[in-house]
């Protein structure tokens, strides 16, 4: 959040948007999901 100058707590808004978006149960499957769509490379 620091590199894009948003605050903590819109971070953590931002993250449960997703898991609740692509129905995933957590980051870890946030993480998961973006790396098998190819959305980030680990």
């Amino acid at each position: 959040g620091e590199k894009l100058f948003i605050s903590p707590r819109t971070v953590e808004g931002h993250r449960k948007s997703l898991v609740e978006k692509f129905n995933v149960r957590n980051t870890a499957g946030l993480v998961l999901k973006a790396y098998k769509d190819g959305w980030v490379d680990l």
